[in-house]
């Protein structure tokens, strides 16, 4: 009488291996645009904090100089955080662009126009308006105005 043949159980066959590849591929393809996804939403939530923190600069001076708001970016830059304020001889440090990772302070007189971007208009007279904008992946994500 022959003795029957046991299968070793150690290891997977081709079929079984097969399958688990197709199953992480799966998983794969349908995780990956979601994290693709909420990394651009990330970086657009960088450039709205960014025209907040320019935002908040601006009002700052302007209740330092009683009322009256700036008509370029280099007035406000001491309001930026490590600035030193009204004493205006240490500017803030710059903000950094998600997109990028560059530094630079807000565009000045002009809209934003490229990714990760903040741009600061004035209104000539300095009677209070003024737009802050920020440039997110492809558009214009925030604007504030006073």
């Amino acid at each position: 009488m022959r003795g029957r043949t046991h299968r070793s159980n150690k290891g997977l066959t081709l079929v079984e291996l097969l399958v688990v590849v197709i199953i992480v591929g799966v998983l794969a393809a349908t995780a990956l645009p979601n994290f693709f996804g909420a990394s651009t939403k990330a970086k657009e939530s960088g450039v709205k904090i960014n025209a907040h923190t320019t935002h908040v600069a601006v009002e700052s001076y302007a209740t330092d100089h009683d009322g009256v708001y700036p008509t370029a970016v280099g007035e406000f830059t001491y309001y930026f955080p490590g600035g030193d304020g009204t004493a205006q001889t240490s500017p803030g440090d710059q903000l950094k662009n998600p997109f990028d990772n560059t530094m630079a302070y807000p565009t000045d007189g002009a809209a934003a126009s490229a990714q990760g971007e903040i741009g600061y208009q004035p209104d000539i007279p300095r009677d209070g308006a003024y737009t802050v904008t920020g440039f997110g992946q492809t558009a214009i994500v925030i604007t504030l105005q006073p």
